[in-house]
């Protein structure tokens, strides 16, 4: 049986503040082969790496980073609830700081300017070929696609409407260039997304299917044996030690 690729949610949110140097550190001493984050634009233009819109979580203020300078960002001092703290992290020191990591992208922000900025710095620090990009903004992914064309995206909302459509149809579509990675929970409210016939079909179609965000044991051991292609998880060091259990080796 292939194991799945452990994806770092974050990094390593069960070790470090998410989404910081030491959380991405803490992901690849974890084993993982790809680190999940999401990123959005400051006032004056640089990538900053944050799921949410402000660091008011993390004891930062709630002033949005789309306001805020990156000097401004630089300054702030984050704490999660566990008490562990760790420093804001910018795309550009990211993609520096860990030369040979393989990164999956969320944009956060909508738009053809975090597109631009992104676009950009992939090109100047020639990561294009270990940098996923997604968003959940069909518009946004549609325009990186054009200024991108051939590097690789995970499917947006619209399109994974049309997948699973023509799924139900019967004819799932296969990926299209640059595509071939979809990103999914096991469901979304009351709709099942993931069986491990829809699994098996998408693959065959061509797909590599990784679901978020999976942070129980039983659950890892579930999608590891449906065949998924990767695991999303803020637990990489659990999902390691699942992946590596003589039982799931076996089956």
């Amino acid at each position: 049986m292939n194991l799945p690729l452990i994806i770092g949610h974050r990094g390593a949110p069960e070790r470090a503040v998410e989404n910081t140097e030491k959380s991405f550190r803490a992901a690849l001493e974890a084993g993982v082969d790809i680190v999940e984050t999401d990123v959005r634009l400051t006032s004056d233009g640089f990538i900053a790496i944050s799921h949410d819109s402000d660091f008011s979580r993390f004891g930062g203020p709630d002033r949005p980073i789309s306001r805020c300078t990156r000097s401004e960002l630089e300054r702030i001092v984050l704490k999660d609830e566990e008490g562990r703290t760790g420093m804001p992290l910018f795309m550009d020191e990211a993609l520096r700081l860990f030369p040979e990591t393989l990164f999956s992208v969320d944009l956060k922000d909508s738009g053809s300017r975090i597109v631009r900025v992104w676009s950009d710095l992939l090109h100047k620090s020639g990561a294009e070929r270990r940098c996923r990009t997604a968003s959940f903004n069909d518009r946004t992914l549609k325009y990186f696609k054009r200024e991108n064309p051939g590097i690789s995206v995970s499917l947006a909302r619209y399109g994974v409407v049309r997948l699973l459509l023509s799924t139900l149809l019967g004819f799932p579509r296969s990926p299209g260039a640059g595509e071939g990675v979809l990103q999914l929970p096991e469901h979304a409210g009351i709709l099942r997304i993931l069986t491990p016939g829809r699994i098996a079909r998408w693959q065959k179609a061509g797909w590599k299917v990784q679901v978020w965000t999976v942070d129980e044991e039983k659950d890892m051991r579930r999608f590891a044996e449906w065949g998924i292609d990767g695991i999303i998880t803020n637990k990489p060091f659990l999902l390691k030690k699942v992946l590596a259990s003589t039982k799931l080796q076996e089956s």
